[in-house]
């Protein structure tokens, strides 16, 4: 991902956008399916970062997406 932003320096906001829909994106939705698969076996303050993380995951990728760079 940081590959992806150092590509994307520079670039108007919709390609910087659509660079991250295509690279990013895939990378973060991998991240979700291993926290969600992870969640249930996970206890105590792991448990308690996974669902933070999961909870907050719709604005990460929103974030991502329109960040400027």
């Amino acid at each position: 991902m940081y590959a992806v932003e150092k590509a994307a320096r520079g670039l108007p906001p919709s390609e910087r956008e659509k660079l991250r829909a295509e690279k990013s994106l895939p990378v973060l939705t991998e991240i979700r399916a291993e926290l969600i698969k992870k969640a249930p076996k996970a206890d105590g303050l792991l448990k308690k970062a996974i669902n933070y993380i999961l909870k907050a995951f719709e604005s990460l990728q929103h974030f991502m997406l329109r960040w400027p760079a």
